[in-house]
């Protein structure tokens, strides 16, 4: 799903919008390695996402944090009564995956995306008002 979640192959502006694998130790590279040798196999593209070693992680800025869940009010409001404090929102596997489903998933047709979130919703008690506005917004 990473490399479907983002535009591998456009490079970034700036460093701050660049994408990223962080490998903790050789194995970890050589798999990120080559994932993007056969993305880049695939795609026909060279693959501009930059492998670095992974260090010190300095967590993004809330309004940072579920970029696509935040942009919808009435979503919000739906999840804000599951999640009623900023940390547990933003650490919550839930909103990572629904977060996920709801970014711009290349190549993915919107009726397998609807069936993996409705795959979600037996593990999770997200309220009906949320899992509705989340089908209609699911592109």
């Amino acid at each position: 799903m990473y490399w479907q979640s983002h535009r591998p192959v456009r490079p970034s502006w700036s460093i701050q919008y660049a994408s990223f694998v962080f490998a903790h130790d050789p194995a970890q590279r050589r798999i990120a390695e080559a994932s993007i040798k056969e993305i880049e196999k695939r795609w026909g593209q060279k693959v501009s996402t930059r492998i670095r070693t992974a260090a010190t992680f300095w967590r993004a800025e809330d309004y940072h944090q579920k970029y696509r869940l935040r942009g919808d009010k009435p979503l919000m409001a739906e999840l804000r009564t599951l999640f009623p404090d900023e940390q547990a929102f933003t650490d919550a596997t839930v909103t990572a995956r629904l977060n996920a489903l709801l970014s711009v998933i290349r190549g993915v047709r919107r009726d397998v995306k609807l069936a993996a979130l409705d795959a979600e919703a037996s593990e999770y008690r997200i309220p009906d008002g949320a899992w509705s506005r989340l089908r209609a917004l699911v592109q």
